[in-house]
């Protein structure tokens, strides 16, 4: 599926947005829906870079 197709993605959307992020992925991955999101982080006026991370929601792993 492309990101914004499942619905997780619209509320992942908005809290990137509210954090100052944006959505860069959404997908399904069995039972698991996995979101990556970026934030453009500038430390000192002149040094600007991008974190990006990575989250799963889905059942719990033994």
């Amino acid at each position: 599926m492309r990101a914004g197709t499942l619905a997780p993605s619209g509320r992942a959307e908005e809290l990137a947005r509210a954090n100052g992020g944006r959505l860069v992925a959404c997908r399904l991955d069995g039972l698991d829906v996995l979101v990556t999101t970026e934030v453009k982080v500038a430390t000192l006026p002149w040094l600007a870079r991008t974190a990006t991370a990575t989250s799963r929601a889905g059942p719990v792993r033994g």
